[in-house]
């Protein structure tokens, strides 16, 4: 964890943590946003993770967060999208961080992926990421997200 703080302490923006299932990776991301007091946060994970994040963040975290889980409770990514835009918000009225939990094929269609990517993340959490690598996976999406607003670099 010293590390990936002194990568943004460097100017750094970003990092991989690569561990072991069970040694902690969820605790550590959790632990570095509150440690650099991050307020907007996106968790792109697989569908059956969606939930876990919330009781992870009332274990590992000091600070309270409002967690929002996209779920399939949802009836599409446009009501998914209009969730997250009304918690961002209410969590900038209350003065919470906020964390918005949603799976990776979710984020990638067109409501959601195309509000996501004119916010201004603190942080965005890639979990289980090798799942993107497959055919068809999300990792065009998630090089758009990394792509600068001012226009793609090479």
């Amino acid at each position: 964890m010293e590390f990936v703080n002194s990568l943004y302490a460097r100017g750094k923006d970003g990092a991989m943590i690569c561990a072991a299932m069970g040694t902690g990776k969820t605790a550590m991301a959790i632990y570095i946003a509150a440690e650099q007091n991050f307020q907007k946060v996106l968790i792109l994970c697989p569908l059956r993770v969606v939930q876990v994040w919330k009781p992870q963040f009332e274990k590992h975290s000091a600070t309270p967060w409002l967690v929002v889980p996209l779920d399939e409770s949802f009836a599409n990514t446009q009501a998914k999208r209009d969730e997250a835009e009304r918690q961002i918000k209410l969590a900038t009225a209350r003065g919470v961080p906020v964390a918005v939990v949603i799976n990776y094929e979710s984020a990638w269609r067109g409501p959601f992926a195309e509000w996501a990517l004119r916010q201004d993340w603190d942080l965005v959490i890639a979990d289980e990421i090798h799942r993107c690598k497959a055919p068809g996976g999300c990792s065009q999406s998630l090089r758009a997200a990394r792509t600068p607003k001012s226009g793609p670099t090479s």
